[in-house]
């Protein structure tokens, strides 16, 4: 039976809503230069990261070969934003002992919307077709897909990190 997109729309969880809410906000917070401590740095791209790994085995689709999938494209995602991290400002915060300045960057918010519109697809997709999403491609498709906007988060949070680390405590 086919389905408009209005109809996939409307039928979606008020939850779903919250969480894309919550990724906006997120991914927003990081287009801004901001100060922030040297730990939190890791908080949200691990917990990103997390959230990226939970959906590929949460499910038990994921085989062999998704998780290798996955496990190659966290390494490729990482490596990516290593590059672009690294050409981050980032600067110690005179008076704040553990803090440092860094400057904007879109690529959380790009990452976690298309974590998000991933997920959403795919959960989509299940529930229109399980058949389809039964297939092995499928959750190696998504395993790809995941672990490399899931990688973008782990690479940059602890490019962030290491850069910030020495900073901070010399401030």
């Amino acid at each position: 039976m086919p389905h408009s997109i209005l109809d996939i729309v409307a039928g979606t969880p008020f939850w779903v809503w919250l969480v894309l809410v919550l990724c906006v906000a997120l991914g927003l917070s990081s287009s801004r230069p901001r100060t922030v401590s040297v730990r939190r740095l890791l908080v949200r791209p691990l917990a990103l990261f997390a959230v990226s790994a939970y959906v590929l085995f949460a499910g038990g689709s994921a085989g062999h070969l998704a998780v290798a999938v996955w496990v190659l494209a966290v390494a490729a995602g990482a490596s990516l934003a290593f590059l672009r991290a690294r050409q981050l400002p980032v600067h110690p915060v005179e008076d704040a002992p553990g803090k440092v300045a860094i400057g904007g960057d879109l690529l959380p918010l790009v990452a976690v919307l298309a974590l998000f519109v991933i997920d959403y697809g795919f959960g989509v997709l299940s529930s229109l077709d399980p058949a389809l999403t039964a297939r092995p491609e499928v959750p190696t498709m998504h395993a790809a897909l995941g672990g490399l906007f899931g990688g973008l988060f782990v690479g940059r949070g602890l490019t962030l990190f290491w850069r910030a680390q020495p900073l901070a405590q010399a401030a």
